[in-house]
């Protein structure tokens, strides 16, 4: 998943910014910004992004539901809770 900075207003290519922030992600769906956090609404789940260094690049993915509704839990940038993330 990538932010795009610069996108919008008097601005040309040269002006707009690719960050990667999230990889590793299963059909990402949907996104939202709320209260201060990226949540991401995936095929099998919906994750909450945490950048812990506020580096703009996601350092921790933690499910918040899965589908249908179920438990939670953590998972480090390495391991996603159905396969590999990884934050390059």
């Amino acid at each position: 998943m990538y932010l795009l900075d610069g996108v919008t207003g008097a601005t040309g290519p040269d002006k707009v910014t690719v960050t990667k922030v999230a990889s590793g992600l299963r059909e990402p769906m949907g996104i939202k910004y709320v209260d201060g956090a990226l949540y991401v609404s995936q095929k099998h789940e919906l994750t909450r992004l945490v950048d812990r260094d506020g580096d703009e690049v996601t350092d921790e993915y933690r499910t918040v539901a899965t589908w249908p509704y179920g438990a939670t839990s953590t998972s480090s940038p390495s391991a996603c809770s159905t396969g590999t993330a990884t934050s390059t």
